[in-house]
């Protein structure tokens, strides 16, 4: 994976009968500093997705160790209405013992939660496919975050983003003499 001017960000590759995973990041800190500047202002907000950053490397290691996961989460689809925002999701891999329940919210691109719901899923190599609906997102960038717990412990983790467009507007309106507007 490569950032836009073309450096990788992560590189995966083998090295004997070993497997390597080297991650890129600023040498200042794991944890991004984020600025949000919107409505002219430059306020500093916490990262959220911090645990997702240290998901990946827990799951980095363990795929150089050989030890993916029996269980993956798998959203399917996203489709977004004016109405409602419907997910698909599923969950692949050996049969677990024990409830997996799916935690599904939405999120607009301010990072105010939208909807959530939970659904349960059933692991299996032939993973059935399940639905759930939330509310319509905001007009913009809109985030599905799901995490998977088997036996109330996280299993796996999934986000996915999709864009709501605006709808169009009128800005100004020149050459109309406002007196004769009714």
């Amino acid at each position: 994976v490569s950032a836009k001017d073309g450096r990788p960000v992560v590189a995966v590759g083998k090295y004997g009968k070993g497997r390597i995973v080297q991650v890129g990041y600023w040498d200042d800190g794991f944890t991004p500093y984020t600025r949000h500047g919107h409505y002219g202002t430059d306020e500093v907000r916490p990262y959220r997705y911090w645990e997702t950053q240290y998901a990946f490397i827990a799951r980095a290691v363990a795929w150089a160790a050989g030890k993916e996961p029996t269980t993956v989460l798998n959203v399917e689809k996203t489709a977004a209405t004016d109405r409602e925002t419907r997910v698909t999701l599923t969950a692949a891999g050996k049969p677990v013992l024990g409830p997996c329940l799916a935690t599904v919210s939405l999120r607009g691109e301010e990072d105010r939660l939208l909807g959530t719901t939970a659904v349960w899923l059933t692991p299996s190599r032939t993973p059935e496919a399940k639905s759930v609906t939330l509310p319509a997102g905001c007009y913009g960038r809109n985030f599905v975050e799901v995490v998977l717990r088997i036996n109330g412990l996280v299993a796996d983790s999934a986000c996915v983003s999709f864009e709501r467009p605006r709808p169009a507007r009128i800005r100004s309106i020149e050459g109309i003499d406002k007196e004769k507007v009714y």
